[in-house]
């Protein structure tokens, strides 16, 4: 039975979470130049946090013995924007209608953690293949690498397209999410900056998720034998389902009172709302580079619109392009009751249906398949002495559909 696609998954183990106090860095170029796109210059757009983001960290900040300030919630680390996340103790969802549906229970965070507030963008993907084709040349094969296929690296000389010109040469290139990613080389991406992009071999096989150990198993060969979590240790690493959830629709000050007072709640959609968002390009009224049907004005490409090209368009925490973009990769797995194991994967993809935005509504594949519309997002742990990982508990997944 396939799993080609998305599959819906229900949730009901504990919450775990990783913790670790904020970086004060600033931000870094990406040294590029050479290689299959060299020599673009690394971006990190200036796109404000919402008022409702800057409250939420600000708090959260005065909560924890900081200085108050939501500045003081925010790192930067290999061109990436990071916020940091801890909720602690915060109610975990308890389900959108009279079956409760799915991820009941989940969400719920009993340690802080920081998370990119982008997707994986176009400069630093091209150094991670730079670096893994230099190191695979020179030291052998490195195992379950995909060239993502809307990247389409043919400017490197091979193909005979200009698609490499396209994502990196127009406006706004260089904010390009990255599709056709399997899990394995999300989780390889991770060793590779947790091992300070490095290009040996051994930068990409270990550190956070073991490469030695990603195959299938001779009784099953529908039940994968990956590490089923990032190790104890790990500076980089995939988000685990609860986080993303607590980081796309748990607001700390999403209810407010007639005498001005807030309180916690659960929004059902990805950006402070109950519904999905609009598709659409964002000169077109859209909110959303996902969802269908869509027609743009004059036509257009999903795939083209650059990450937080919907500025305004932001989760509690400042996160955007929850919706749309890619689909992104989890360090949480699911488990079904005929032993078939999928890796989670949440949030709507481009063509992809609005419903696949809600809370209770999550998906999953084979952590070989590196369909177009699956990508990454990244937690960050500021040093390995600051991690703290919890005992996850096998995810039950519910009814599987084929998403076209």
């Amino acid at each position: 039975m396939s799993l080609r696609h998305r599959v819906h998954c229900a949730a009901a183990a504990a919450a775990v979470g990783v913790g670790g106090a904020a970086l004060a860095q600033a931000p870094a170029p990406i040294p590029l130049g050479g290689g299959l796109l060299g020599g673009a210059a690394s971006y990190v757009p200036n796109i404000p946090l919402s008022p409702a983001a800057r409250a939420n960290l600000a708090a959260q900040s005065a909560a924890s013995g900081g200085n108050g300030t939501w500045q003081s919630q925010i790192s930067y680390a290999h061109g990436m924007e990071f916020v940091r996340v801890a909720p602690l103790g915060n109610q975990p969802f308890q389900g959108a209608g009279p079956g409760r549906g799915g991820n009941f229970g989940r969400g719920g965070i009993t340690q802080g953690f920081n998370i990119s507030r982008f997707e994986v963008s176009t400069p630093l993907w091209v150094d991670f293949f730079n670096s893994w084709e230099f190191a695979s040349v020179n030291e052998g094969t490195i195992p379950f690498v995909q060239y993502p296929s809307n990247l389409a690296f043919a400017a490197s000389g091979g193909g005979g397209t200009n698609w490499g010109n396209r994502w990196f040469t127009n406006p706004g290139g260089e904010m390009r999410a990255v599709g056709g990613i399997s899990w394995r080389t999300a989780a390889i991406f991770c060793n590779w900056l947790h091992n300070g992009r490095g290009r040996t071999r051994d930068a990409f096989m270990s550190g956070v998720y073991d490469v030695s150990t990603f195959g299938w198993s001779a009784s099953n060969p529908q039940q994968f034998t990956d590490q089923l979590t990032a190790s104890a240790g790990a500076i980089y690493r995939l988000p685990t389902l609860d986080e993303w959830l607590a980081s796309v629709h748990y607001d700390p000050s999403g209810n407010v009172a007639p005498d001005g007072s807030t309180s916690p709640r659960w929004w059902l959609g990805p950006a402070r709302n109950d519904l999905g968002l609009p598709a659409g390009q964002p000169w077109a009224g859209g909110q959303t580079s996902g969802g269908r049907p869509v027609n743009f004005l004059g036509g257009g490409d999903r795939i083209a619109i650059p990450l937080g090209a919907y500025a305004d368009v932001q989760t509690p925490w400042g996160l955007l392009d929850a919706s749309g973009g890619t689909s992104e990769w989890m360090d949480t797995y699911g488990e079904a009751v005929d032993g078939i194991r999928a890796r989670y994967t949440d949030g709507s993809r481009w063509f992809e249906s609005a419903v696949d935005d809600l809370v209770d509504v999550s998906g999953g594949d084979f952590p070989n398949m590196p369909d177009v519309g699956y990508g990454v997002r990244i937690v960050m742990v500021p040093s390995p002495s600051a991690v703290g990982v919890g005992a996850l508990g096998l995810l039950a997944l519910g009814k599987r559909r084929r998403v076209s």
